[in-house]
């Protein structure tokens, strides 16, 4: 029987990647903008509770355990396809499509100052079709309405796609002068590779200093947060300081 690289990506974790990106990006998209930061915390949350899940396996089925591997790449999948449906690109995008003809009026002129220039394939016009998504009270899963945003979502896809590619480009360039030259720490992905250890370890959750930095960040945190319901529980202010410098 061929053993399987340690290091190698399996079709088992792309297609649970791509199973698990969409309940996660619609969780993403409920929460506080996660995608907004570097370290996107809906992925690790999901990575960890999996890899909870994988402890399990490893004590009864080791064989069919996720590798650390595996996990990554199934962190990566999270990571990405939520950096996209997030709030920078789609959230953003999704409104902005049919937001000129939507918003233009006689006082401010817009149909007779651009509007005829704007492609009617990347946009959508139909006020009908807009009042949907600007009211509400409506359905998107309609013949009418999925025929008016078919197009305009086809060729914004066709450029998300072009800039996915040349930021993987980018990437591919600059790779060996920042791992080999410069050997960057890429302090951002310490958290999940410490997390995926040999796909999981209990030691990882029974760490003093995890436990100590979840009891004081998330202290703070649900304080704050009490406090936003209940004005009457103090709030705990919190300065931030730039440690940028100190990983590079």
């Amino acid at each position: 029987m061929k053993q399987q690289n340690a290091n190698q990506i399996t079709w088992r974790s792309i297609i649970l990647g791509i199973l698990l990106s969409l309940p996660h990006g619609y969780f993403s998209i409920q929460t506080p903008t996660p995608t907004t930061v570097s370290l996107i915390y809906t992925a690790v949350l999901t990575i960890l509770l999996l890899v909870l899940v994988n402890i399990l396996i490893k004590h009864q089925a080791p064989k069919i355990a996720f590798r650390q591997s595996e996990l990554l790449t199934i962190y990566t999948m999270l990571s990405l396809s939520v950096a996209i449906s997030g709030h920078d690109v789609l959230q953003v995008l999704a409104p902005v499509i049919g937001h000129a003809f939507w918003f233009a009026s006689p006082e401010n002129d817009w149909g007779g100052q651009f509007l005829h220039h704007l492609p009617s394939w990347l946009v959508v016009s139909d006020l009908q079709i807009l009042e949907g998504l600007y009211v509400g009270e409506s359905t998107f899963y309609s013949g009418s309405k999925l025929k008016a945003w078919l197009t305009p979502v086809f060729w914004w896809s066709i450029l998300l796609f072009a800039l996915m590619l040349v930021m993987i480009g980018l990437n591919i360039l600059i790779s060996q002068q920042w791992i080999r030259n410069e050997r960057l720490s890429y302090p951002i992905i310490q958290l999940p590779l410490a997390i995926t250890e040999d796909g999981g370890q209990l030691k990882f959750f029974r760490s003093k200093l995890l436990l100590f930095g979840i009891i004081v960040s998330g202290g703070i945190d649900l304080i704050n947060g009490l406090h936003a319901f209940f004005p009457v529980v103090p709030l705990l202010p919190i300065r931030t300081i730039e440690v940028g410098q100190l990983f590079t």
